[in-house]
Parts: structure tokens; C-alpha cells; sequence
């Protein structure tokens, strides 16, 4: 990303302070999000593009807790410019999962070989507008600046009196509740009126917040997380559904492709049609085991002091996983 990088190695060691494991989540990813900005710029890579997308969600919870003890202004500043990064991919990675889903026989039925190929031959072309696109967004957000910002902030992080630790743990604390008492506040059904939408990214958080605590923590990720992936899994299904069944849409009833080839017409609209049910049976899905997955939330908000505020030391050269 950048030469402009101040980064500390931190060692394994038994009783890490909490802002010091805080500060190795961030480095951790913030070079995750440098080594796959080179993977999306210089080859547009599919896993590249994904990856960095992750990462810079997950910066975006240390970020949250940094900016109540050190700068919130630049805080603030890094976060927008991450969020404008990652936006810059979103279309090209819905229409990554698009094409690798339509290998799949239940998300890519009434497709022959010819019209397989021909739709293949549409998205690659539509994938290429997307990233060239993408590729100068990325360039004009100057992510060259992520590094340095942060690492000024990591920095600043550091510098911190050791008393301050306690307050820091305790900011994580406050935010993973807040991350799960939002989440509890939403009730979907089946109706028309339920924004599955919004369910979707305060998962997201939930889980880098839960994942971030827990690394602080020096405890392993657990069954909590688990319970959060599984939910994520079926409404990140439902979203690529819905994509899929828009996008799809939007190719088959292009006037000229009606013009040339009705039957391609009709066999990518079968298609699309398909994933529209697969997007409902999701959201149905999804409804019906929130019940169960809400119960699992409020039983570890419950849990309080036992579960979230006495951090389990692991054993002294135990690797913790974010």
C-alpha cells in the first residue's frame, strides 16, 4: 500500500494487555487490507477483492473503540475513507458470486451450454466496466493514506497510561453490547414490512465486535460466534438471491437482447425466476430460526460479568485466533 507504515511487533506472551491485543487485531489487518490491494489493483483477483473487503469491515470496529480514547476526528476520517473503499467493490463482487453461483444446478437452472456461455460472456463484460470503475475509485480514495493514519492512531493507542487499559477493555465491552442489544431490538417476519436488510449488516457487526472482544479477551471464538456465522450464512444467501434475480433481470430484458435471441430471453428470466424463489425460501429461512438465534443473544447478553467482563488468560504461548 504504502512505504508509510508504523507498525510495532508485538510478541507472544502470557497476560497481553487488553489495548496491546486490541492493537494486533488492527495491525493484523490492516496488512490484510494492504497485501490485497495490490491482489484487487493489479490483477483484479476474485478472493482479492473479497478479502479486502472483509478486512476493512473488521478495521472498522478497533476503529470504534480507538475513537473514544485517542482522536475521534481521524478516527471518524479513517472509517468514511474505508467505507468508500469498500463500496468502490460491491458490484464487483455480487457479480463474482453471481457467475460462481450459476455452476450450481439449484441457482443456475434452464441454462443450456449456448446460453450459459452467453450469459458468462455478458457478466465477464459487465465484471470488467465494474472493476475499471472500481480500480479508479480505489485510486482516487488514496488508500496509501489508511496506513499511515492508522498507524498514527495505533500509535497514539499505545502511548496510553497503563490505567487506561481497563478503560479501554471497557469501551469494547460497551460497544458489544450495544452491537447486540440493536440486534435484539429487531423482530422479522415474513411480512413485507420486515427489512431483512438492516438485520444483515447489524450481524455483521455483532460478529467483528464479538470477534475483537474475545481476541482481547485472550479467549477462543465459541459457540456465540458460530450461532452468528450460521445466521450471517442465510441472509448473505438471501442477498446474493435477490442480486442475482435483479441482475439477471436487468440483462435478459435489455431491448437488444430481446431482439436477438427471445429464447435466451426467456431461458435467463427461468433462471432469475428461480433464484426469486430461492431468495423467499431464505427469507422464510431466515425468519423462522430467529427465535432460536435470538434466544442465543439474549442468553450472552445475560450471561454479563461471567461472560463478557472476567477475560480468560490463555496459557502462556497459546496463539489467539481473531
Amino acid at each position: 500500500m504504502s512505504d508509510c507504515r508504523i507498525v510495532r511487533i508485538v510478541t507472544e506472551q502470557d497476560g497481553m494487555e487488553r489495548i496491546e491485543r486490541l492493537n494486533r487485531f488492527t495491525r493484523k489487518h490492516l496488512a490484510r487490507l494492504s497485501k490485497h490491494l495490490e491482489g484487487v489493483l493489479e490483477r483484479g483477483d476474485v478472493d482479492a477483492i473479497h478479502d479486502f473487503r472483509v478486512a476493512s469491515r473488521r478495521l472498522q470496529e478497533p476503529l470504534q473503540v480507538m475513537a473514544l480514547n485517542v482522536s475521534p476526528q481521524r478516527c471518524k476520517r479513517v472509517q468514511r475513507r474505508l467505507k468508500r473503499l469498500r463500496k468502490s467493490l460491491s458490484l464487483v463482487r455480487d457479480l463474482d458470486v453471481l457467475q460462481e453461483s450459476l455452476g450450481e444446478g439449484p441457482t443456475g437452472p434452464g441454462l443450456g451450454t449456448a446460453d450459459r456461455s452467453l450469459l458468462d460472456e455478458m457478466l465477464l463484460k459487465a465484471r470488467r466496466q465494474a472493476l475499471t470503475e472500481a480500480s479508479q475509485a480505489l485510486v482516487a480514495g488514496k488508500p496509501e493514506k489508511v496506513p499511515c493514519k492508522l498507524g498514527e492512531l495505533i500509535a497514539a493507542l499505545d502511548e496510553l497510561a497503563p490505567e487506561k487499559d481497563e478503560q479501554v477493555y471497557g469501551d469494547a465491552v460497551a460497544m458489544w453490547r450495544r452491537r447486540a442489544e440493536a440486534l435484539l431490538a429487531e423482530r422479522p417476519t415474513t411480512g413485507v414490512e420486515t427489512d431483512l436488510h438492516a438485520c444483515r449488516i447489524l450481524l455483521k457487526k455483532l460478529r467483528y465486535s464479538t470477534e475483537l472482544l474475545r481476541l482481547m479477551q485472550g479467549r477462543e471464538r465459541g459457540e456465540f460466534v458460530a450461532a452468528i456465522v450460521a445466521m450471517q450464512d442465510r441472509l448473505g444467501a438471501w442477498n446474493d438471491h435477490l442480486f442475482a434475480t435483479a441482475e439477471l433481470s436487468r440483462i435478459a430484458t435489455q431491448h437488444d437482447v430481446i431482439a436477438r435471441s427471445a429464447e435466451f430471453t426467456a431461458a435467463v428470466l427461468t433462471c432469475a425466476a428461480a433464484r426469486a424463489r430461492l431468495a423467499h425460501a431464505m427469507r422464510r429461512d431466515a425468519v423462522e430460526a430467529w427465535p432460536s438465534f435470538r434466544a442465543t443473544v439474549e442468553k450472552e447478553l445475560a450471561k454479563g460479568a461471567e461472560s463478557i467482563n472476567e477475560p480468560k488468560q490463555p496459557p502462556a504461548g497459546t496463539q489467539m485466533r481473531a
